[in-house]
């Protein structure tokens, strides 16, 4: 007979539209939707503009190079009269204790080995690459040499140390040295001589390569399109830069830095966390990794202190 009409309505969906805030950003907001789905029994759907495009035919969104949050689709939920969730909109729970950024559905507590496995499983279910960032995977990992066992280094630079510097409470950007001293360390500790360096700029890749002690694998990427201090999310919006190629290579720096077998990353970055927590999530275990600034948080909605640092939101 025919197959049952799939219910896709306002008890069964929760569509969410990201803001242009930071890729890690949106990703830990959206971990925090999901765990409320689970609770709540529906599905989360992604709808509307999604900053981090890519050339797709038919899709430029989220569907182009991660699989599907639903069967669901957003016009789906749309026309089952699901309304758009907003990240300005506070959310609303029934169990007070929900609220909290480590909350773990009573019906996957016996299983949770603590905040960090919970928000891993999220974030891993989240970010599952489709067959064409598979293919982009692969390509890249045979350009550029990427090999295990490997060192995967998250330096971040351009509009997130400008915004840092504003801050009083966050702590600035480290230097390079910083992350070229904990990388050293690891490599002396497990015998690795190779490291994958995720930057946007060329001088962090020089001082990593003056080094000389190892092999030094990176994304052949203009860097010039992040020298802005315009938050690159606006800049994407916009359309002032190149939407495809900073898609590309963000997405695939974050998939290769979280399949490194160690981490060197600063944990006051949404996209160092969301790189360890993936890594974890995929491989079912917490990697070698180091943070040169912030220890591993989780509170993104919630201000709390983070080792010597005073209250602030993660």
């Amino acid at each position: 007979g025919p197959s049952a009409r799939r219910e896709c309505g306002q008890h069964q969906v929760m569509l969410f539209e990201a803001p242009p805030h930071g890729l890690g950003t949106n990703i830990h907001y959206m971990s925090v939707l999901l765990a409320k789905t689970v609770e709540e029994g529906r599905a989360l759907v992604m709808t509307g503009d999604w900053y981090y495009r890519f050339d797709c035919a038919g899709d430029d969104g989220w569907a182009c190079l991660l699989r599907p949050l639903s069967a669901c689709s957003a016009e789906e939920a749309k026309a089952g009269g699901a309304p758009v969730h907003w990240r300005s909109v506070p959310l609303s729970y029934s169990d007070p204790a929900m609220s909290d950024s480590h909350y773990t559905p009573p019906a996957y507590r016996h299983h949770s080995r603590g905040v960090l496995w919970w928000r891993s499983q999220l974030v891993s279910f989240l970010l599952r690459p489709n067959n064409r960032l598979e293919r982009m995977l692969q390509q890249t990992r045979t350009m550029i040499g990427y090999r295990h066992p490997i060192i995967g280094v998250q330096v971040r630079r351009g509009d997130s140390c400008a915004h840092g510097e504003t801050s009083t409470l966050r702590p600035g950007c480290q230097g390079v040295e910083a992350y070229v001293a904990r990388a050293r360390e690891m490599a002396a500790l497990y015998g690795v001589g190779r490291v994958f360096v995720a930057t946007d700029d060329d001088t962090v890749v020089a001082a990593f390569r003056a080094v000389g002690e190892w092999e030094v694998n990176v994304l052949p990427v203009d860097r010039s399109v992040f020298e802005s201090s315009l938050f690159i999310e606006y800049r994407l919006k916009l359309n002032y830069t190149d939407v495809h190629a900073v898609t590309a290579s963000t997405i695939l720096d974050l998939f290769l830095l979280a399949e490194a077998d160690y981490l060197v990353a600063g944990f006051g970055s949404h996209f160092g966390r969301v790189a360890f927590e993936l890594s974890v999530g995929n491989k079912g275990y917490v990697p070698p990794y180091a943070s040169v600034d912030y220890p591993y948080c989780f509170h993104f909605l919630e201000q709390r202190r983070i080792g010597p640092f005073p209250p602030q939101f993660c």
